[in-house]
């Protein structure tokens, strides 16, 4: 399958199928293949919806670690959310949690 000019899924589909091997996200922590990623974003996307995540919620991301927020930015896309990366040094981050 060709993937579709800016479309991502369809891109991340395609390194899925065609090289499941290759690294696809890798940093202090560890690597993910395009194969583990791919099978990872379903799975992360039926744990989320059963959470209570809707349609068009933003998906927060709290992390230092790049492979974390690399993995949500994928998630996002895939589940067409918007993003929301923040630092977990920020101040007031524990109350805005609660409140939520």
């Amino acid at each position: 399958m060709a993937s579709q000019p800016g479309n991502p899924v369809a891109w991340l589909s395609d390194a899925a199928s065609e090289r499941p091997q290759a690294l696809a996200l890798g940093d202090e922590t560890g690597k993910l293949s395009y194969g583990e990623l791919w099978q990872a974003l379903g799975g992360w996307r039926h744990a989320f919806s059963d959470a209570g995540l809707k349609p068009g919620a933003p998906l927060a991301v709290i992390s230092r670690l790049r492979r974390r927020i690399a993995r949500a930015a994928w998630l996002a896309v895939y589940c067409g959310l918007p993003l929301l990366p923040m630092s977990p040094s920020r101040p007031g981050l524990a109350g805005l949690l609660r409140s939520c």
